[in-house]
């Protein structure tokens, strides 16, 4: 190889790197916001609806007693969900196993006053089904039903924003897998979460939540969205991404909405158009790094 050559080479190599570079800090600097933003978002959207009046929201009663018995519904939970042999597992255990999923857990978490052990409660609750789903045990499936039957009320109720946050965020995340290992996503889920995101009533954060749903919903099944569904989609997502913040506050939290948009168009209309309108906003000043970046990504 002659000296001209190794110095072509030697350029190249550079120009690359420089190139590396250059996209490694553009994805960093992207992680870096979208981390910034997730964590955010929601606590801004949620002081927002705070403040929206105070509006009067549901409770469901729950008998104080089962505060009493929580250890033992949570441990019987647990048991059911690792059981060699559900079907022959104490009726007792399995009736407060299923008052849990169904009863406890889902009213507890409307009552306001309990905000303080949503995370908690609801970390079990989730953690106990993937226990039961990675049995693969027939309690898998009781689980699940007994979970939805329990969080689909809660999720399109009258309930305080955390209740239906955490409510709509464990419904998005109810899968089969594939066979490929990916998750699956339940059909019913879009029927569940489209209409909660078009209701413009519904408080903000909620509303981010059902988004988030319909994302993944999106991205790991965009074959189950039927023309009706997908149109409606379409132009919900084309409408989020017109949108402008009307204050400086809102801005990122609208470019935290907006990225879901693109994601979600993407998946659903991967023609020239969406290609030009995203083009768009990545080259638009005014738009936030978040949102800019994203759709440049």
């Amino acid at each position: 190889m002659t000296e001209h050559q190794h110095q072509r080479q030697g350029s190249v190599a550079v120009a690359i790197a420089k190139t590396d570079k250059e996209a490694e800090r553009r994805t960093f600097k992207l992680r870096v916001l979208m981390v910034f933003v997730t964590l955010s978002a929601f606590a801004l959207l949620a002081a927002a609806a705070s403040a929206q009046g105070a509006p009067k929201y549901d409770v469901k009663e729950l008998d104080p007693r089962y505060d009493q018995s929580l250890k033992d519904m949570q441990r019987d939970a647990g048991a059911y969900a690792t059981a060699s042999n559900p079907d022959q597992f104490p009726g007792q255990r399995l009736r407060r196993a299923e008052v849990y999923f169904t009863t406890y857990v889902p009213a507890k978490i409307t009552d306001p006053k309990a905000a303080h052990q949503i995370t908690e409660l609801m970390s079990h609750f989730e953690q106990t089904l993937a226990r039961a789903v990675r049995s693969r045990k027939s309690s898998a499936n009781v689980i699940r039903g007994w979970a939805y039957r329990g969080m689909k009320p809660i999720a399109v109720g009258n309930y305080h924003p955390p209740a239906r946050v955490n409510a709509i965020l464990f419904i998005s995340r109810l899968a089969s897998t594939a066979a490929n290992g990916a998750p699956r996503p339940y059909e019913f889920i879009l029927d569940d979460l489209l209409p909660i995101y078009m209701d413009e009533s519904a408080p903000e954060g909620v509303r981010a939540a059902a988004l988030q749903g319909l994302e993944r919903f999106v991205r790991y099944a965009p074959d189950l969205v039927k023309d009706d569904k997908k149109q409606q989609l379409i132009d919900e997502m084309n409408k989020l991404l017109a949108e402008t913040a009307t204050t400086p506050e809102k801005e990122l939290v609208l470019a935290f909405l907006q990225r879901y948009a693109v994601n979600i168009l993407s998946n659903l209309a991967p023609d020239a158009a969406l290609g030009k309108q995203l083009v768009t906003i990545s080259t638009d000043e005014s738009k936030p790094d978040l949102i800019a970046l994203y759709s440049a990504a």
